[in-house]
């Protein structure tokens, strides 16, 4: 007798618990609404400080609404196991119920669910004083305010500091503003080095102010932070720490791939769609400044008037890429040789110190000002990370979370007559960070699906050369 096919499919996986707890009896679970629950959504963002989620309940035995009742605020917590019998679980609380369709003895409804975190928050105003490296303060923030563990908070080391009035603001408004301030501690000269054209030539620096000793601030090309939770836990990290990390599927057997013909369904590593959201928005940048900008500096103190012009041709060495083309493309080359957005701001390092000499010498790095090192870098930085810009949909990878870097091949478009050896797409193919991601789960079908929202800064396959000049 043939035994079988207990293989399991790459989409599969078994809802191991869903509990809901009625609030203030957080000991022990209220009900197991797994048999309620028809599709449950997770979602993660680099550019959202909190995950959240979205449970659709089909509720025709327990009736949540009226008899716990749901009044917002209850935790729920989510257990799944996927295909390779790992288990994963999320921590939610109820903050909405939308969709409500009431029938016969049935009645079904969404669950909006946020992170503790994410709703504590909310709850949660700042007024006093905040001092010190940005990184400390956010770590602070999170541990004091928001209670949460030091093993779930990853935060690179800054090497500019802050002193801040919240004025009644959330932990999180108030380390969102921290974000464009902050400049890495780390230097990336190791990952960028590898993206350098030996033959190029230094790049002109002959636009940039003069700084002072602290000019090497802005050097390391660092500038420019992100602020995100994930089911792993809170970061607080540069665009370039993001970029050098390495791929969670480098091994060439990992990599998320479009097969062109339909030759195995259930590859956990194939792609199943691919969806181009936007490919190079010059009109935008040119807007943001993000190819090249002019800013006015006054400094209140000495009463010095200068103006700095950031042009992303001369730093585009000083960053850590993506892809492999190793200058700025020439269209983009053309469009930083003018200042397309003009700014203006005050300089003030004496607004926090209290000493009888100058703060520019004497003040500590949490009184400096030091926005001539972050204002215009930290917007350009930003801005050309969506130089690529697509969503891919996998079977479910639950051990994917935003902030991550994926490899993935899609296939030369070319006609076969004009192809040599080349089996990918050279600019399309290779690097990308996940900017987003969203884990659906289909659960009376059992299915789950991840679909990755991805972006990049520049083209090409780190492995090869990209025809991008």
């Amino acid at each position: 007798m043939t035994e079988p096919n207990t293989k399991p499919y790459a989409s599969s996986f078994v809802p191991v618990a869903f509990v809901i707890y009625k609030v203030g009896e957080e000991t022990k679970p209220h009900a197991n609404i797994t048999p309620l629950v028809t599709h449950f959504y997770h979602m993660e963002d680099i550019f959202s400080p909190s995950y959240e989620a979205k449970m659709v309940v089909s509720d025709n035995a327990l009736s949540l609404m009226s008899s716990m009742p749901i009044q917002g605020n209850e935790k729920v917590v989510v257990e799944v196991e996927d295909a390779f019998k790992k288990r994963y679980q999320y921590h939610y609380r109820v903050w909405t119920v939308f969709n409500r369709v009431a029938e016969e003895r049935t009645q079904s409804y969404t669950l909006g669910l946020i992170s503790d975190e994410g709703l504590n928050n909310e709850g949660v105003r700042l007024s006093m004083i905040q001092s010190g490296l940005i990184s400390d303060v956010v770590s602070k923030l999170l541990k004091e305010k928001l209670k949460v563990s030091e093993s779930k908070i990853n935060c690179e080391k800054t090497k500019t500091g802050c002193q801040v009035i919240p004025r009644k603001q959330s932990v999180f408004s108030v380390i969102k503003s921290l974000q464009m301030k902050a400049v890495s501690d780390k230097d990336y000269t190791e990952f960028r080095s590898i993206l350098k054209d030996p033959s190029s030539e230094t790049p002109d620096t002959s636009n940039d102010s003069e700084v002072g000793a602290d000019a090497n601030l802005t050097k390391d090309g660092s500038a420019g932070y992100v602020f995100f939770q994930t089911n792993r836990g809170f970061n607080f990290r540069s665009f370039d720490g993001l970029a050098s990390t390495e791929p969670v599927n480098k091994e060439e057997r990992n990599w998320f791939r479009v097969t062109p013909a339909k030759r195995d369904d259930e590859n956990p590593n194939k792609i199943q769609e691919v969806n181009y959201i936007q490919e190079i928005n010059m009109m935008r940048k040119l807007r943001e400044g993000a190819y090249s900008s002019l800013s006015a500096y006054f400094n209140l103190n000495t009463g010095k008037y200068e103006e700095y012009v950031y042009s992303l041709d001369n730093v585009w060495h000083d960053m850590v890429h993506l892809g492999s083309q190793t200058s700025l493309p020439k269209g983009q080359t053309d469009l930083s040789k003018s200042p397309t957005r003009i700014m203006s701001t005050v300089v003030n390092n004496e607004f926090w110190f209290d000493g009888s000499g100058p703060a520019a010498t004497d003040g500590g790095v949490d009184v400096k000002d030091y926005q001539k090192f972050y204002l215009q870098q930290s917007i350009g930085r930003s801005g050309i990370m969506f130089n690529q810009h697509l969503a891919i949909s996998l079977t479910g990878h639950l051990e994917l979370c935003a902030g991550d870097c994926v490899e993935i091949r899609i296939p030369s478009q070319k006609a076969e007559v004009l192809r040599t050896d080349e089996v990918w797409d050279p600019e399309h193919s290779g690097t990308y960070l996940v900017k987003g991601v969203t884990h659906q789960f289909f659960v009376t079908g059992g299915k789950v699906y991840t679909v990755l929202e991805l972006i990049r800064d520049s083209y090409g396959i780190k492995a090869s050369t990209s025809k991008t000049v």
